[in-house]
């Protein structure tokens, strides 16, 4: 039942070890806090390349007041990964890359088809899998604290702005490759030309129809020395709502290499366009590729289609379903 059992009041623990997992359980948290649960937030074991940032907690003050760093009270809800929440929300489809039992007690997932791919790389645990709840994707909630799309434009300066009103919003956005991967063909002097080509093409296009062009990076990527010449580089400022979604809420067309950042396009209906490149050392992980061919290199006819197939809901209320599968343990 959406909305919960509300005569129920928890003691609830999130579990937060990288700062990444703020974009996963954001929706989750306002949830429980809704719902009048008593809520901690423990970041446990925080992990050196992806540390928390001031204004990360800025959203939950009292809950960054008493956060701990290894206490953790009643019913722990963290990233399905993680083998001490009792409740584990999947960020991507990342627990298909491991044995159920190496997770949370319970996970839970995008879509019957996040479940079904699970279930594929680990036939050994299908039965219990095939008992755990659908939930959709608490990215998707994100959209409900979106400002309109053309007030993303204000990131940016230039009197951009006022050409933006003549097109759905004001810039086109790039999000930049991660070379900072075993894979060598990605730093080679021929996978650097072609990548520079690529960026100088997307930003040719966004030229032609009058439109800038906003980099989305992270520090970790590795981007090189000239891309700041080339558009507005922008870091993942915030993490709930995420950079990423307040940036598609004001892009024309977006542009990347093999990412995620393509469903996030899709689910906000952005136009899109990937450049495949090689990645040898995600292609042998198990249901890696299944999850390349069919959510990014494969052509799904339009946003219900692909919402419905990968992420079951399109209502922003993933969170809340996380919170009626907590109540209900």
């Amino acid at each position: 039942m959406l909305g919960g059992i509300h005569d129920i009041q928890m003691i609830l623990t999130f579990l937060l070890r990288r700062r990444s997992a703020i974009k996963v359980l954001g929706s989750v948290i306002d949830a429980a806090q809704r719902r009048g649960h008593t809520c901690f937030l423990c970041t446990e074991h925080e992990e050196a390349k992806e540390p928390f940032v001031p204004g990360d907690f800025a959203r939950w003050p009292k809950l960054a007041a008493s956060r701990t760093h290894g206490q953790m009270y009643g019913t722990v809800i963290g990233l399905a990964t993680d083998p001490l929440a009792a409740v584990g929300v999947s960020s991507w489809t990342d627990n298909t890359l491991r044995p159920y039992h190496s997770g949370s007690i319970v996970q839970c997932y995008l879509s019957e088809w996040h479940r079904a791919l699970h279930q594929f790389t680990q036939p050994a645990d299908a039965k219990i899998i095939a008992q755990q709840p659908i939930v959709g994707w608490t990215l998707a909630d994100h959209r409900t604290l979106l400002p309109p799309a053309l007030t993303v434009a204000s990131v940016l300066s230039n009197g951009y702005e006022e050409r933006a009103r003549h097109y759905r919003a004001g810039y086109d956005l790039l999000f930049t490759m991660k070379r900072q991967v075993p894979e060598p063909w990605r730093r080679s002097l021929r996978g650097r030309l072609w990548y520079a080509k690529k960026i100088m093409s997307a930003q040719r296009v966004a030229k032609e129809i009058g439109l800038p062009l906003v980099i989305k990076t992270r520090r970790k990527h590795g981007d090189p020395w000239w891309l700041a010449c080339v558009g507005r580089v922008i870091e993942e400022g915030s993490m709930y709502p995420s950079t990423s979604l307040q940036l598609l809420a004001g892009a024309h067309a977006a542009h990347h290499f093999m990412s995620g950042a393509h469903a996030e396009a899709r689910m906000m209906d952005v136009p899109v366009t990937n450049y495949p490149v090689p990645q040898p050392h995600l292609d042998r992980l198990p249901g890696v590729q299944r999850v390349y061919q069919e959510m990014i290199l494969q052509d799904t006819p339009n946003h219900a289609n692909y919402m419905a197939k990968f992420f079951t809901y399109d209502d922003c209320q993933a969170g809340e379903r996380v919170m009626d599968v907590a109540e209900r343990l």
